[in-house]
């Protein structure tokens, strides 16, 4: 009986140390999980901008060819 008494307190302990790590893990996990929603907004927002900046700049190009074209 103490035997398994003491395989039983083995196998806790190890039970225990895992959870703490899982619950590490997981603290971790969230923080990144936090960092890429953070990054993937300000990613949106400069995607957002720049594709307003190529659309000006091909409206602008649509405006000059035919000027350009004109003065050849």
């Amino acid at each position: 009986m103490a035997v398994y008494q003491i395989e039983l307190s083995k196998k806790s302990k190890e039970c225990e140390d895992l959870m703490i790590k899982i619950e590490n893990d997981t603290v971790n996990a969230n923080e990144s999980t936090k960092e890429v929603e953070k990054r993937t907004a300000f990613l949106d927002k400069e995607k957002l901008e720049i594709t307003a900046l190529a659309d000006d700049a091909q409206k602008d190009m649509e405006k000059a060819e035919p000027i350009l074209r004109e003065a050849e």
